[in-house]
């Protein structure tokens, strides 16, 4: 490695000055992985020595490995090192060697006795030229390391601050004890904390830190955004830092809004373009090639290529336009014009921008947006044809149809259809659009104005109204709106069409004086039915109550046991009428709204208990109903006769549709709700039937001879419904039936 320096004798200073102590500045010199193998020569006193690029182990004429080790590792812990050498002349001295910033102090010693100071102050005059050199140095770093607006600072490889300048301590808020007593790792925010020691600190000494971006915390908690640089030598890392704070938030700033700008464009389907007239260049994004169908590219077009994108037929015009938009005051430009694709496909360019003048009023750059407009002009383009076959249409219908544009709202059309309904010209309504207000009934007027402003806002509306014509006669007619818009739905068109709906509306009149007779014809039927049924009721009444004094002396006596027989089938009979009449009764009043719900606190569990033990604890089977509460019970606001019609009807077909297994009423009592269940191990509903099951008179086809008719279930379901509940049923054939009525704990809070 220093193959190329040459052995220096020391018998220059030796034989011709002799007791001298010279003086000498080494420079560290460090291998690649940073340990010290040598000291470089910087500056001799009192020596003769000629060569500028002496090492100390070469200087002494010894082998490095021979002379560095003992000495470095006293140098390694800041201590004076101490080593004998021998001279050409054969004698024994010594080198002391003392270090300073950045540097060692080298002295030669003999091992003689000194001269006795006769007065010569040569070696005062060493060390103190050597002292002076030292502060001069010293003096320059500090009021550049103190001076600078840069942060600067000297810490060991762990991070412990030893110097701070001015600025790093001003910045940071802290004093520079308070910073010697943090170490640096500590100062950076905590989420880049692990990274930083990691990737940069760990191998600080050997990898110097460039241009790394992090937070530091200040005093106050508060994190500023700094770049810093460091670099390690001697085991002492030299670092600077830059607050870059306003910096980054201006990029961000910058990068948010050309990123705004971006999807404001983009959502808009437009393209960014600029025009440096100065340079003759024209600069496109990426969006504006694509509209061109043109490969995107970062080298600059001249205003000369540009204008070749534009179809031969619209440049002149195009040329003369922009021309006096440049020569003019004013800075806005605008232009619609075609430009043709590289396969020949024509396309429609909106353009629209600015003009940036020179004080004198000289344009020099234009900047601005482009978007294709090909939906837009095709669909006008349509629209004029189909306007043209509407015309066609219209000219010889019977419908009146008008037309309005957009902007500014005006009368375009209206076919002569008008003139035959309205009995008015169509001459009148084009001097006066909103003349035809004028033959509409006064009481429809007002209903037309809010219609007329709808109209207007682009909604689409239908309303009926009646016109009253100039011959005094009156017709209905019916009004419909509808809006036209482009592909980007703007409205390009308001259009009407009226229809003359008399005779459709004496159809109407029609059906309500008949459906008013039919109402009529069913409130006779109910209460024909009424009357019946109470007619029917009184002697069942009479019949039912024959037989209990009958069965009351039958009782008190041995009685034949076919009389005893018959009186039950009359019972029985008696019960399936009295039934029957009820359902019927129960219909009626559904059906003609005669039902009323009388809703009151009750005890719902206690309602059921009283149910099951009055009308299935005797039962010939010895079936008794399983009953099971959940959750805590309260009290019911509903109408506990409507409810119990609904429990008696249910039970009674869970008992009559199944022959074994007695079924389970279970309550379940929840927070708003109580829900009831029914449950059997019946002969179930066919799948495909379920759907009909609470229709009127629908019965299920495995009913077979099972008494019923199928009223039941219908009244049932609308009992529940009058009550703001729910009938439902899951069920499964040859296995069972489940009915579920959920009701809401308190009635008034849903039926207001």
């Amino acid at each position: 490695m220093y193959n190329h320096l040459q052995a220096v004798q020391l018998t220059g200073f030796t034989q011709e000055s002799p007791g001298k102590r010279p003086v000498f500045l080494f420079l560290p010199l460090r291998d690649a992985q940073g340990k010290l193998v040598d000291l470089w020569l910087e500056t001799a006193s009192l020596a003769s020595l000629s060569v500028t690029e002496v090492c100390f182990s070469s200087w002494l004429g010894m082998p490095s490995s021979l002379l560095l080790e003992p000495l470095w590792q006293t140098l390694e812990a800041d201590l004076v090192g101490c080593l004998h050498y021998q001279l050409a002349s054969g004698k024994l001295g010594k080198v002391t060697v003392t270090p300073l910033p950045g540097r060692y102090l080298v002295e030669l010693l003999e091992e003689i006795p000194p001269i006795p100071d006769n007065g010569d102050a040569t070696d005062v005059i060493v060390l103190k030229t050597v002292e002076d050199y030292l502060q001069q140095k010293n003096r320059e770093l500090k009021t550049f390391f103190d001076g600078a607006l840069d942060m600067h600072s000297i810490s060991n490889s762990q991070g412990k601050f030893f110097e701070v300048n001015h600025a790093f301590y001003q910045t940071l808020g802290y004093s520079p004890d308070e910073l010697k007593q943090i170490p640096f790792l500590n100062l950076i925010h905590p989420d880049e904390q692990s990274w930083v020691y990691e990737n940069l600190l760990r191998n600080i000494l050997h990898h110097p830190v460039r241009n790394q971006v992090n937070r530091l915390r200040r005093k106050d908690g508060t994190y500023r955004i700094f770049e810093w640089n460091a670099i390690g030598i001697d085991e002492v890392v030299y670092g600077s830092a830059r607050d870059i704070t306003e910096r980054e938030q201006a990029q961000e700033q910058l990068r948010a809004l050309h990123e705004r700008l971006q999807l404001a464009t983009q959502a808009a389907g437009q393209g960014i373009w600029e025009n440096n007239l100065e340079k003759n260049e024209i600069i496109w994004d990426d969006r504006l090639c694509e509209i061109h169908e043109l490969p995107t590219s970062k080298h600059k077009r001249s205003y000369a290529d540009y204008l070749q994108t534009i179809h031969p037929d619209d440049r002149a015009d195009f040329l003369t336009k922009r021309q006096f938009e440049l020569a003019g005051t004013d800075d806005r430009l605008k232009a619609i014009y075609r430009i043709h694709w590289p396969d020949g496909t024509i396309r429609w360019i909106e353009t629209s921008g600015r003009i940036f003048r020179y004080p004198d009023g000289r344009p020099r750059r234009l900047i601005g947006v482009a978007w294709d407009i090909t939906p837009r002009m095709l669909a006008d383009a349509a629209l004029r044809d189909s306007e043209q076959r509407f015309r066609q249409i219209a000219d010889h219908v019977d419908e009146v149809f008008w037309i309005h544009s957009a902007q500014p709202f005006e009368l375009l059309y209206i076919n002569p259809a008008y003139e035959r309904v309205w009995q008015r010209s169509c001459e009148s309504i084009y001097e006066d659009p909103m003349s035809f207000i004028d033959g509409i009934v006064a009481e429809d007027k007002p209903a037309m104005q809010a219609f007329i402003q709808d109209y207007r806002a682009g909604k689409e509306r239908q309303m009926d109204y009646q016109l009253e014509r100039p011959d005094g006669s009156r017709c209905w007619v019916s009004v419909r709106s509808f809006i036209v818009r482009d592909a980007a739905g703007h409205i390009i068109r308001h259009l009407g069409v009226v229809t003359d709906i008399s005779s459709q509306k004496e159809k109407e009149l029609v059906l309500q004086q008949a459906l008013l007779r039919t109402q009529e014809l069913s409130q006779l039927k109910s209460q024909f039915v009424a009357t019946v049924s109470h007619e029917f009721r009184t002697p069942l009444a009479t019949m039912q109550s024959s037989l209990e004094l009958i069965n009351y002396h039958l009782a008190s006596a041995t009685a034949p046991l076919p009389i005893s027989k018959h009186l039950r089938v009359i019972e029985q009979e008696i019960e399936k009428v009295t039934d029957l009449l009820s359902d019927f009764l129960s219909a009626s009043a559904l059906e003609s709204g005669n039902i009323r719900v009388n809703a009151r606190w009750f005890d719902l569990a206690a309602l059921c208990e009283e149910l099951l033990s009055t009308h299935f604890s005797r039962r010939q089977d010895q079936r008794r109903a399983h009953f099971l509460v959940e959750g805590t019970a309260c009290q019911l606001y509903s109408d506990p006769r409507l409810v119990e019609h609904v429990l008696i009807n249910l039970l009674a077909n869970a008992f009559k549709f199944s022959t074994t297994d007695p079924p389970t009423l279970r309550i379940e009592f929840k927070p708003s709700k109580v829900v009831v269940h029914v449950i059997d191990q019946g002969i179930g509903i066919p799948l495909s039937e379920q759907s009909n099951l609470f229709q009127a008179f629908f019965r299920a086809s495995n009913a077979g001879a099972i008494r019923g008719t199928g009223l039941g279930l219908a009244i049932a379901r609308q009992f529940v419904e009058h009550l703001s509940g729910h009938l439902g049923v899951q069920s499964q054939e040859h296995k069972g039936s489940t009915f579920t009525m959920t009701l809401p704990i308190n009635f008034s809070v849903l039926a207001g």
